[in-house]
Parts: C-alpha cells; structure tokens; sequence
C-alpha cells in the first residue's frame, strides 16, 4: 500500500513538471510572436532623411511697458524673455500651429502629404499639422540663444525644405508678434494722445482769438510772467482817479456851501464853479483812462490765461508725443526679423530610420524565443503509454 502510494505521487509530480513546462513554451511561442510581428513592422518602417537649420534668436526687451506707462503689457511682453526658460519657451512656440500653420500653407502640405498618405484626398490641417510636428525635432544649439531645427522628410530635398521654412516661419512669426504688441501699445495711447491734440487745437484757437483783440502797441506779457508795466499803470490810473474825485467834490461842496452875500460874491462863485467842472472834467477823464486800461489789463489777462493753458497742455502732450514716436520707431525696428538663420539646411548625404531599435534585433529575438517555446512545449508534452 505504501509503495502504491509513493508511485503515485511521483506519478502526479511528473505530470504537474510537464504542464508547467509546456505553458512556459507556449508563453514563449506567444512573445515570439509578437516581437515577430514588431520586427516585421519595423522592417516595413518608412526610411526618411533628416535636415538641421541653426538659428540664433534675438532676445527681445520688455521696453513696451516702460513706454506707454501702462502696466497692462508687462505681462505680455515678458513671455519668454526669462533667461531660464526663454529657449524652452522659443522652441514650444516654433513647434505651436501658429508657427507650423505657416509652414503647411507655404509647401502646401495639406495637398502634397494627402496624394501620400490618404489616397490623393487633401488631409485636414489637424492631420497635416499632427505629421509635421511629429517630423520635427528643436533642441538648444551649442551656443546661448541659439536653436536646432531638425526636420525629417521623404527625400532629401523635402528634410531641407520643411527645415529651412520652418525657421523662416518661426523668424516671421516672432516679427508679427512683436509688430502686435506695438501696435497694441499705440491703439492704447491713441485715444489720449487724439484727445490731447484736439485740446491743444482749441486752445490755440482761443489764443490767437484773444490776439486779434490786443493792440499791437502794447507789451504783451508771456504766460506765467509777474506784475507788468501795464498794471503799474492801472494803479496809477487808480490813484489819480481817486484824487480827482476827491478834487471835485472839494470844488462841488465849495460851489453849494459858498455864502452868496452880495453882489460881488457872484463872481467868486463864477470861479468856484469853474474850478469844479474842470474837477469834474479831470474826474472823468481820469475814469475814462482807468475804464480803457482796466479793459486792457483783463484782455491780457485772458490772453496770458489762454497762452498758459495752451503752453501747459502741450508741455503735458510733449511726454504723449515722444512714446508714440518712439513705440513707431520700435515698429519699423521690427519690420525685420529677430531670427537670424545662421546655418540654413543642407542636404543630408544619407537616409536615417524612425525608431530607436534595428528590426533585426526584434526578429533574431523572435526566432530564439521560437525555438525555446517550442522546445519546452515538446518538453511538455504527455508521453505515449506503453502497448505492454
């Protein structure tokens, strides 16, 4: 009974081996197949050339803010002009659709690419766009502000290029960019800088309106002065005005409080009398004069008023003035690229394969694993009983 028993287990160990062994061969058989089938489309894998343009970019100053004064273009201007980050940002914004979107118009991807790969129908712009960014590669160059375009393309004349105008794209790109931020500064000091000059139109007007009025003999005080000549003369006015008024009511009073006793005091009265009308006439002259120079004194004073408004509206506009001259002057600055192509793309001398393992390592590795599965599956499998 105890020697059954021993054949037994034997027996059934024997078995459970055979079964491991033979499902460790079929695991095998299957990785066989599909590093097969991995070795067979990479061998199949479409062989391409590869084209590098070099380019410098320009780093651009955040000088749009300090300009205008207005602190609503810090934040734009300073995409990508942080010196940790500006080369990463470049190349995220050579690689956008902004940039590429020119490239595909410009060879007219959308058709070329379509008679290639979509049966001669034109690909949408997503799908031409998917390719050509998975066909380019930008990395830093060996120098500071420098970038490497590496365009991949059927021929070689296709690498070179996609790469050349896709440098060309990114350097138009950044131009445009820098042009709307320009732009955008203007039309925000537009608005002021037209209000300004029509204020300081009208009041040029109420100027030379006031000038027509003053008499060209007079001296003619500039805006801001101190006390003139003129107003020296008005409190003289004033001063023999007053004292002519006082003259005259002393001869007035002398005329009325005169005794009349007899009739030789008639010609004394005559005398008083006349005396007081040349007061009177010396009064009203007096006042005359002050009248006229008083008129005089405020039309200078309007006029000086005028001239002060006016010169300090345009002592205000002189500062509007010189930020838009000089944000027009970045704009023509700007009409040239900020990308330097320093290396443009020449044609590579040999093809370069996608990927990053040769199939032939995937099917060598098929085969061994073949055999091996195959090996412990005939190892596996249930031996045939004996006829005895």
């Amino acid at each position: 009974m105890i020697v059954k028993l021993a054949v037994s287990d034997k027996a059934g160990d024997q078995l459970m081996n055979r079964t491991q062994t033979k499902a460790l061969g079929i695991a095998f058989m299957v990785v066989a197949l599909a590093l097969g089938i991995t070795g067979i489309v990479r061998a199949r894998q479409q062989v391409l050339f590869a084209a590098t343009a070099l380019v410098k970019v320009e780093r651009q100053q955040a000088d749009l803010p300090d300009l205008t004064g207005l602190s609503e273009l810090a934040a734009v201007t300073a995409t990508g002009l942080d010196k940790t980050y500006f080369i990463e940002t470049e190349i995220v914004l050579m690689q956008s659709e902004a940039t590429l979107s020119k490239v595909i118009e410009r060879l007219d991807l959308n058709r070329d690419w379509g008679q290639r790969f979509n049966n001669g129908q034109p690909l949408s712009p997503e799908e031409t766009f998917q390719i050509l960014k998975a066909r380019l590669q930008a990395r830093p160059g060996a120098e500071p502000e420098q970038i490497a375009i590496t365009a991949s393309g059927d021929t070689a004349e296709e690498a070179v290029k996609i790469a050349n105008a896709i440098a060309e794209a990114y350097g138009e790109y950044r131009a445009d960019h820098r042009r709307r931020l320009t732009q955008t500064a203007l039309d925000m000091v537009a608005r002021d800088y037209a209000e300004m000059e029509k204020q300081i139109a009208v009041a040029g007007e109420k100027v030379e309106a006031v000038r027509q009025r003053l008499d060209p003999s007079w001296q003619i005080p500039v805006a801001g002065s101190g006390p003139t000549a003129e107003s020296e003369a008005l409190r003289a006015l004033q001063a023999r005005y007053s004292k002519a008024v006082l003259r005259y009511l002393a001869q007035s009073n002398q005329v009325a409080l005169f005794p009349v006793k007899n009739q030789g005091d008639d010609e004394v009265v005559v005398q008083l009398k006349t005396k007081a009308e040349q007061a009177r006439e010396e009064m009203n002259a007096a006042e005359t004069a002050l009248r006229s120079e008083a008129q005089k004194q405020a039309l200078l004073r309007e006029y000086q008023a005028a001239l002060f408004e006016a010169e300090d509206l345009n002592k205000r506009f002189a500062p509007l003035q010189k930020k838009v001259g000089e944000l027009r002057n970045v704009q023509r600055q700007h009409k040239q690229s900020s990308v330097e192509i320093i290396e443009p793309a020449s044609t590579p001398s040999a093809p370069v394969v996608q990927g990053t393992a040769s199939p032939r390592v995937f099917l060598v590795g098929s085969g061994a694993a073949l055999v091996l599965g195959v090996g412990l599956w005939i190892a596996g499998r249930q031996p045939k009983a004996s006829s005895t």
